[in-house]
């Protein structure tokens, strides 16, 4: 597995030292203009408010390029506590449960392939959460309505590897970005021709949180139409059992439901939030969504 340049390591730490300094002056500056366009300062004429709501606009987004950097600058320094692992898989069903709000917004189905028990790997919970966010956010964003996106996690025991990918049907990465997508500031030509915005960071956050767990990330075609990015890190050892005569945790609670394409995943969004730790199948027209895994005892007729 391929660790971080050293020389990157420095760049991205004296880029976060930036971001810091310029973290206060930045969210200051919104903060007045956020004044003057509610009217404090006195009256705006339309003209005026559009352009300083313009101006409020490119704020917001260079405090957001800042967090990420400083997200990054975290991660290069710190990837893991000693001894400290986190479940995958888990991370995979809370980032589906966060995101199905914004599914149902877009008419988007968000499949899930996470029929399988805990894995761990050696990177932090909150910097696998940002990652997960980072991907499904870059789906969700060049993805048109009414398309699909696909979250799957699959170990391979006999390599001790697990991997990690993210699907769409959106617009794609050209095979001659797919390296340079993961570069800061970095944006595909297929990106930049979309009306999308961006910060160019996502990725590159991606790709440092990954390469500092010792793992890699890649991007390439997918079946659904659109890009696939794929993570693949080496697994760790799961935590140590309980103790005999301690309680156990119960079973998750499992669920299939059969609906169409409206009602299906809208009742296992309802479930999901309930229940965070179902495990929910929807079948659909002869076809198998799976949320959160697969199982058979309780069943929702659509």
């Amino acid at each position: 597995m391929s660790e971080p340049e050293p020389n990157r390591s420095g760049a991205w730490r004296f880029a976060a030292l930036m971001a810091h300094q310029l973290r206060s002056p930045i969210a200051a500056a919104a903060s007045l203009l956020r004044t003057v366009l509610g009217g404090f300062a006195g009256p705006l004429t339309d003209r005026q408010r559009d352009l300083l709501a313009r101006a409020d606009t490119r704020c917001d987004q260079a405090l957001e390029s800042v967090e990420r950097m400083l997200a990054i600058g975290r991660a290069v320094e710190k990837p893991r506590r000693d001894g400290q692992v986190c479940d995958v898989v888990k991370a995979a069903r809370e980032a589906a449960v966060r995101w199905q709000a914004e599914a149902f917004q877009h008419d988007i189905v968000l499949l899930t392939a996470l029929d399988t028990d805990a894995v761990y790997v050696y990177v932090m919970e909150d910097a696998l959460t940002e990652v997960f966010d980072a991907l499904l956010s870059n789906a969700f964003k060049y993805t048109p309505d009414h398309g699909r996106i696909r979250l799957a996690v699959a170990p391979d025991a006999s390599e001790g590897t697990v991997s990690v990918s993210v699907a769409d049907s959106g617009i794609g990465v050209a095979e001659e970005d797919r390296e340079k997508v993961f570069e800061p500031f970095m944006r595909a030509a297929s990106a930049q021709r979309s009306s999308r915005p961006g910060t160019g960071l996502g990725l590159a956050f991606v790709k440092a949180v990954i390469e500092a767990g010792h793992g890699h990330v890649g991007v390439r075609k997918a079946d659904l139409g659109g890009a696939e990015f794929v993570l693949d890190l080496p697994m760790a050892e799961a935590p140590q059992t309980r103790e005999k005569g301690e309680r156990s945790m119960p079973e998750r609670f499992r669920v299939v439901i059969v609906g169409g394409v409206a009602a299906g995943p809208k009742v296992a969004a309802k479930i999901m939030r309930l229940r965070p730790d179902a495990d929910v199948t929807v079948v659909e027209r002869g076809k198998l969504l799976s949320y959160a895994g697969c199982g058979l005892p309780y069943y929702v007729s659509g």
